[in-house]
């Protein structure tokens, strides 16, 4: 026969268990809530007048044909371009650098932001490649792994096309 004592260890040990989900529940749903405030906090910085400026006088209206020619153009003798090209990579690379350590996944991302993560990075990939190579180190590793993940999530999705 079972005697109240088993039952009332077992009774507790089901509530430890359902508390316990509950709470992995709870915590799994706050992390993912913060990760959506975060990243829609960076899409507002994206979506403002003046990165959007920047971004598409970048993308639409800076031509070079070599290093040479982007670093006389676009280097750090013009302030202004030059600062406004820092402004937009390290947007990305602080990007990159919330998805490789786990605070963003590249699915959020990938959605509102892979189209313009590729344009960018591809418009100054060998670029970054030669001064990378002239300093000795990878300039802008996140934004990089930024465009990396963001290549290896399209080919795994091609359904969610940017």
């Amino acid at each position: 026969m079972v005697d109240y004592q088993t039952i009332s260890i077992v009774l507790t040990g089901i509530g430890m268990i359902i508390a316990l989900t509950y709470y992995s529940l709870q915590i799994r749903n706050q992390n993912k809530t913060r990760q959506n405030q975060l990243f829609m906090n960076l899409y507002q910085v994206y979506r403002s007048k003046e990165f959007r400026t920047i971004y598409n006088r970048i993308l639409f209206e800076w031509e070079w044909t070599d290093y040479e020619e982007y670093w006389s153009k676009y280097g750090s003798s013009n302030l202004e371009d030059f600062t406004d090209s820092s402004t937009v990579v390290a947007y990305f690379e602080g990007i990159g650098y919330l998805v490789k350590s786990g605070e963003l996944g590249i699915d959020s991302v990938y959605g509102l932001l892979g189209r313009p993560i590729l344009n960018m990075y591809e418009k100054f990939e060998k670029e970054s490649a030669v001064y990378s190579e002239s300093v000795g180190y990878q300039i802008y590793p996140y934004f990089k792994y930024l465009y990396e993940r963001t290549v290896k999530y399209m080919v795994e999705h091609p359904e969610l096309k940017t």
